[in-house]
């Protein structure tokens, strides 16, 4: 299997984690993808502090949302 599809079923059982109430897979899922995230708000506002805002939102969203992830 590739790294992409090892990634991706690690992932989908942190979001079942997450589901079934354990709060630190989502702590698990922001530390994976923090910076990533951050890099590409980063590339697309050439701003810092607006990257730091933008990708603050996308996990306060991804929060909220991930229970109805399938």
């Amino acid at each position: 299997q590739s790294d992409a599809t090892i990634a991706a079923i690690y992932d989908s059982k942190l979001i079942k984690r997450f589901v079934d109430g354990d709060s630190r897979a989502f702590d698990e899922i922001v530390l994976r993808y923090r910076g990533r995230t951050f890099t590409l708000a980063f590339k697309m506002l050439s701003s810092y502090a607006d990257a730091e805002e933008i990708a603050q939102d996308v996990f306060i969203r991804a929060h909220r949302s991930l229970k109805n992830f399938r």
